[in-house]
């Protein structure tokens, strides 16, 4: 059977067959990298959004609504998943637990009345990682809609192994889920202007309310879909027969209505604070937003106050198209590429006018994103995660065209084979690329910009407390261990580990510069546990020009990159 006629066979004969063994397959290579070994280690921030979730819980717990308002993100929707998962492994908390917490309190309440934080953290993880998959999912259904199934294939296998989506989609954080929230936003919408089906909007609705309650990054997807609507409507303009203004206020300006009601519908239902305080809540949110945002033109003020080194002395668009290419795959990269050349020569069997206009949206949404993070505050490479999915899908698109292309010119046997040959091989050079790297996927760099090495003479802003877990390992087979003190960079995110194993560290402040009675202080202790973002930073300058006088007792390394150093202070 020729190329084109198996094509045109599987999706006119066997559609929804075809459908159910792809969701089947993607839902094995998703789950594969994101539900497995989730209480390995924790990062920075977690104990962050444990002590948050624990606030929220305790609130819906004693029907305190306004206590649902904890930060201005507002990360409602990582919340509700601590919550579930406070609900699960430590429903006591209702009772032993309070509206407010320090940074330790919580802690020690796990201590004293409930699991280890690490079996708490992984259960929040796996609930996550269950909604993005399942989001994800959805998104594929009207991915396929729009591009076909085959590319679409592709595109969400190149997503599935995507090492910074993976990441963040294994982290108790807001990242993985504000992209894909997005992503099946944007998807969702644009289907709708494609078979104007309520449902589709609903859901889209639904998805932008998810992302916004999750952090307000999201709030980008709304000038996006006026944005193109209103592409939508011009390149459609000349074809309404009806009257212009009556065919407009039907097919756009109506849905977009009723897209935004139910969207501001779902933000009210699912955030308690807004049934007893709406307009001042609205009014934090805002504040926060603008705050985060309003210091965005003093880039090299916004680097230091982060704490990140990368990127000085470049403006900001240029920071985070760097920080994409460290954290993409080349496969990606030439995926795009092949996408835009078939685009702009209007090449390729598959592209027909739709599915062009269809990856102009996608790439409208990216260079947006791209632009209005530009202007924020606060610089991190992960909050540019939600333009990788939709980037990733156009290189699916991109590889698919340029395969098709290829293959009927030049080969005239065999043609489906070598399609699930190069598939095949891709999707296996993309699992190849990332797994390395598990499990905690964040220690990903692109090799292509140079090696590991090169990460840190790039000022790349490294570690989120990736190899803490391991060193609390190392210090666990020390004798009396639990006898010891140890000072550590990142003290919550060590502990929230360390403290299953039987013992705790104190922290070591972020301090640029410290007096001698602080030094000393620090230099009481037994060991020190360094981390590779603090040398970086060369916070606190004093105890570490006195570390380098020594040799550290130990260094863990993941990927030839010293991320910990531990040193024994009485030697």
């Amino acid at each position: 059977m020729a190329y084109s006629n198996f094509v045109r066979t599987y999706y006119t004969r066997f559609p929804r067959i075809g459908l159910i063994i792809s969701l089947v397959f993607l839902s094995f290579l998703f789950a594969l990298p994101r539900l497995i070994a989730l209480g390995r280690f924790v990062t920075a921030d977690e104990p962050l959004w444990g002590k948050r979730s624990a606030n929220f819980y305790y609130a819906i717990s004693h029907d305190d609504f306004s206590s649902t308002y904890q930060v201005g993100h507002p990360g409602v929707t990582t919340m509700w998943i601590g919550s579930a998962a406070f609900q699960f492994k430590f429903p006591q908390y209702r009772r032993v637990g309070q509206t407010s917490l320090g940074d330790t309190k919580l802690l020690q309440i796990f201590q004293k009345h409930g699991p280890p934080p690490i079996l708490f953290l992984s259960s929040a993880r796996q609930i996550q990682a269950v909604i993005i998959i399942f989001t994800l999912l959805l998104s594929f259904i009207f991915a396929r809609s729009l591009f076909g199934l085959w590319p679409c294939l592709l595109g969400f296998a190149f997503i599935a192994f995507d090492p910074f989506h993976i990441a963040h989609s294994r982290i108790f954080h807001t990242n993985g889920l504000v992209s894909s929230f997005m992503f099946l936003a944007l998807l969702s919408y644009i289907s709708f202007l494609r078979n104007r089906r309520f449902l589709v909007l609903v859901v889209s609705s639904f998805a932008t309310s998810l992302a916004i309650l999750t952090v307000t990054q999201g709030l980008v997807i709304l000038p996006v879909i006026a944005v193109i609507s209103i592409v939508d409507l011009w390149s459609n303009w000349r074809n309404f027969g009806a009257p212009k203004l009556k065919v407009t206020i039907k097919e756009y300006i109506t849905p977009i209505f009723f897209w935004f009601f139910l969207f501001l519908l779902f933000f009210f239902l699912f955030w308690p604070t807004m049934w007893v305080a709406p307009f001042d809540t609205i009014s934090k949110v805002i504040n926060h937003t603008f705050y985060a945002t309003i210091g965005g033109f003093n880039f090299e003020r916004s680097i230091s106050a982060s704490g990140s080194t990368m990127g000085k002395g470049i403006n900001p668009v240029l920071f985070y198209i760097k920080s994409y290419l460290w954290r993409s795959t080349f496969l990606i990269w030439m995926g795009v590429i092949f996408s835009m050349v078939f685009v702009i020569f209007k090449q390729g069997r598959f592209l027909s006018s739709n599915r062009r206009k269809n990856l102009l949206f996608l790439i409208i949404f990216v260079v947006f994103y791209l632009l209005v993070m530009s202007t924020g505050d606060k610089k991190f490479d992960r909050y540019l995660l939600p333009i990788f999915l939709p980037l990733d899908l156009i290189a699916g698109i991109g590889w698919f065209t340029a395969t098709h292309w290829f293959i009927t010119r030049f080969v005239r046997i065999n043609q489906k084979y070598i399609l699930y040959g190069v598939f095949g091989l891709l999707v296996f050079l993309q699992f190849v690329i990332t797994i390395e790297h598990q499990p905690y996927f964040l220690t990903y760099y692109n090799p292509i910009l140079g090696r590991a090495d090169d990460v840190l003479s790039d000022n790349m802003f490294t570690g989120w407390g990736e190899g803490l877990n391991e060193a609390a390992i190392y210090l666990d087979q020390k004798t009396n261990i639990q006898e010891m003190e140890i000072i550590t960079w990142y003290p919550l995110a060590f502990n929230w580990y360390s403290s299953a194993l039987g013992f705790e560290a104190n922290p070591i402040f972020l301090d640029k510069e410290i007096d001698q009675d602080q030094l000393n202080d620090y230099l009481s202790a037994d060991f020190a546990v360094i981390y590779i973002n603090q040398w970086q930073r060369n916070y606190p300058q004093q105890l570490l020009e006195h570390l380098n006088s020594k040799f550290p007792e130990h260094t863990i390394q993941i990927n030839e990159v010293d991320y910990v150093r531990i040193y024994n202070l009485k030697q």
